[in-house]
């Protein structure tokens, strides 16, 4: 069915925020102007999805405020912690009800505090033409994660090459398990954007939050997995190859951005770092994305260390 409709969809965001509320702040300022509404979700009681009680930073609320400069921004507090349900399920829950605050009809974006648009304006135009092409009928929109492992003091570990995708918008949020809807009854499109994930990127405290509040803290063993991560570093990381947590071979290997989190950001939407599911490399043209299928088999690649201190320089270790 093609879209005949005079106005397009409005772009509505909900971004869950809990124990790591701080980077929220470069979440917002990724999605802000291309959004028509965002609501924040926190919970009443400030307690995540397995119960443990959090902090919200004193000024969080006050620098949202002064961030909300077109009073875009909505403040959504609820129970969103029920005991006896898992950490998964208690995750499932909140993006419904999420969902539900965001209103009927138009584009659902949902994000986590931790992951940063790289373009959303072009995600944008992307969710335009699918309106265009599949009108009225339920879609879930997929963009690439560019997941960031841990930081050090002068910059960031980086997985590569890209395997991985997430269900980040629709236009019919009946959520099925976390975020993702029943795939069978939607058209699943591949997006060409990129999105920033400070996953493990913390410091130790913080990352023992996250695994303890995490949907999937039941399905590895968190207290060995953080002493590998403790492990890595600039002369360990040549040696690490399929390392992620749950599917061992979907995280390949590292390489290293030496910079902040804000010149990663510059670096990828300018197209300085070009990103792809082959390599990471630097370029002076316009960034290519593709996508391939995740491997099937286990590689162990060595690189001979280098580290750089420019925002355009950014190779494999």
């Amino acid at each position: 069915m093609i879209n005949t409709q005079a106005e397009p969809n409005p772009i509505k965001v909900g971004i869950l925020i809990s124990y790591d509320a701080s980077l929220a702040l470069t979440c917002l300022r990724q999605i802000y102007s291309q959004s028509d509404k965002i609501v924040l979700a926190i919970d009443k009681d400030r307690r995540t999805w397995s119960g443990d009680k959090f902090v919200l930073p004193e000024l969080f609320l006050d620098q949202v405020t002064q961030l909300d400069v077109n009073n875009k921004i909505e403040v959504y507090e609820d129970d969103f912690s029920i005991p006896g349900l898992a950490p998964i399920d208690n995750d499932t829950r909140e993006r419904r009800l999420l969902a539900d605050r965001l209103g009927p009809g138009g584009w659902h974006v949902q994000v986590d505090a931790d992951e940063y648009f790289i373009d959303f304006s072009a995600f944008v135009a992307e969710l335009r033409k699918l309106e265009d092409q599949y009108g009225d009928e339920a879609v879930e929109v997929r963009p690439q994660w560019v997941t960031l492992f841990k930081q050090d003091e002068t910059g960031f570990f980086l997985v590569h090459p890209l395997s991985e995708t997430f269900a980040a918008a629709t236009n019919r949020p009946d959520y099925l398990f976390a975020r993702n809807c029943n795939e069978d009854e939607y058209h699943v499109v591949r997006s060409g954007q990129l999105v920033l994930h400070q996953s493990w990127a913390r410091t130790r405290d913080e990352l023992e939050k996250k695994i303890s509040a995490w949907g999937h803290r039941n399905d590895f063993d968190g207290k060995s997995y953080l002493r590998f991560w403790d492990s890595v570093s600039l002369d360990t990381c040549r040696y690490i190859s399929n390392f992620h947590p749950i599917y061992d071979q979907m995280w390949m290997n590292l390489s290293y951005f030496s910079g902040t989190i804000d010149e990663l950001i510059h670096g990828l939407a300018s197209g300085q770092i070009v990103v792809t599911s082959e390599q990471v490399s630097e370029s002076s043209h316009e960034e290519v994305i593709q996508e391939s299928p995740l491997p099937n088999e286990r590689f162990g690649i060595s690189f001979g260390k280098r580290l750089f201190r420019k925002v355009t320089r950014f190779l494999p270790l």
